[in-house]
């Protein structure tokens, strides 16, 4: 299960990293490129899981977290 997840993770940050470059890079560039990738899918998971850990009780502390988590990756 861990390999599978790994191997989704990666092909999510090379596809988010080379996006963000808007062309496949190489060197300490690439690395900039994909260091961004992995901090932007960390920050989308965490922000789903805390909204998501308090939807039913508070469903506008939800919508303020993922509001929040969008206007930063911006």
């Amino acid at each position: 299960m861990q390999a599978r997840f790994a191997e989704a993770l990666e092909g999510m940050t090379r596809a988010l990293g080379e996006y963000l470059a808007r062309k496949p890079s190489r060197g300490k560039r690439a690395r900039a490129h994909r260091d961004r990738a992995l901090q932007m899918l960390s920050e989308l998971v965490g922000a789903l899981v805390l909204a998501r850990a308090v939807a039913v009780a508070d469903p506008a502390l939800s919508d303020e977290i993922l509001a929040a988590n969008r206007r930063g990756l911006g």
